[in-house]
């Protein structure tokens, strides 16, 4: 609990006032946020040992700064196929399915079979998270199959193709 108090008051005394209000005013859900940048979040996080409690204890929160720094305090190693749901039902924006998806998903081979089926999922926020993790992988690793690469791709949905927050990251499985 130390550490994650000490974690809350580094995240409070980096607030950015007119950073915390633009994104109030842009409607991510978030009730609370220091407006602290994703630099900031890094320096933060490379002060502490990655440890998966306080990753998880932090990501529960409604705290922006807190749900994006357990992305870099989790242990690889922990983000489970068991794990990944628990995980998934707490992104209710397009930044966090982004950071989820940057910092942890796309980082774990283990984990491209329910990222695979996430592709399919009839929840948006679902299948944006897989389509980025997928994407970034694809470009970061040779471990994605053509087989897998291919069946991804014929289940990419047409209307995710015309949305503009799905463009960028459908992009990147091609």
């Amino acid at each position: 609990m130390i550490m994650i108090d000490e974690i809350k008051k580094e995240i409070a005394r980096s607030m950015n006032g007119v950073c915390a209000a633009r994104i109030r005013e842009s409607g991510l859900g978030y009730k609370v946020t220091f407006g602290v940048d994703w630099v900031r979040l890094r320096e933060i996080a490379a002060g502490y040992a990655k440890n998966y409690e306080t990753a998880w204890s932090l990501w529960q929160s409604d705290v922006r700064e807190h749900k994006l720094i357990a992305t870099l305090l989790c242990p690889l190693d922990e983000m489970t196929r068991e794990r990944l749901g628990e995980w998934m039902r707490g992104v209710f924006n397009r930044e966090l399915a982004e950071i989820l998806s940057f910092a942890l998903l796309s980082r774990k081979k283990e984990l491209i079979p329910d990222l695979m089926l996430m592709a399919e999922s009839d929840r948006d926020l679902e299948r944006l998270t897989a389509y980025l993790a997928l994407g970034r992988y694809r470009n970061f690793s040779n471990d994605l199959s053509d087989d897998e690469l291919q069946r991804v791709r014929e289940n990419v949905r047409m209307e995710d193709c015309k949305d503009i927050r799905f463009v960028h990251a459908i992009e990147n499985l091609f």
